[in-house]
């Protein structure tokens, strides 16, 4: 594991081939806006050493009208996606996953994103797709 690096009100680490992003807590998207994606984009960026790795994003610490903000500024980011190979998002509620597959903000062919409520099954999700993708180079 790599050593975690804060920015904002976020922290970034890489994990055998898993880019994660953690908010530390609720008012950490009070400070959400697009100065503070270029910075954590920036850190994504150093922590990847110019590969691509899927990205695990864990908003359990978040209430639920935070989880789809940054759910819709980050899953349709042009700019993320040309640094990550996949999106996942962890969040604490099957009602707040339900909820996010209703308004149709994740959907994305070329970049997925999915929505997990387990962050185990975020993680092993993860860790196939960088090997499906990572293995062959």
């Amino acid at each position: 594991m790599s050593k975690k690096v804060k920015c904002g009100n976020a922290e970034f680490w890489l994990d055998s081939g898993v880019v994660f992003c953690r908010f530390m807590q609720k008012e950490s998207v009070n400070n959400f806006n697009t100065e503070n994606l270029k910075d954590y984009f920036s850190v994504i960026d150093k922590l990847s050493n110019g590969r691509y790795y899927p990205l695990v994003i864990d908003l359990r610490n978040l209430g639920d009208g935070y989880v789809f903000s940054v759910v819709k500024k980050l899953s349709r980011n042009l700019e993320l996606k040309t640094i990550v190979l996949s999106k996942s998002f962890v969040v604490s509620s099957f009602a707040t996953k339900f909820g996010l597959a209703i308004f149709n903000l994740i959907p994305d062919p070329i970049i997925p994103n999915r929505i997990f409520c387990s962050f185990e099954k975020a993680v092993h999700y993860s860790l196939k797709t960088n090997y499906i993708f990572n293995s062959e180079q």
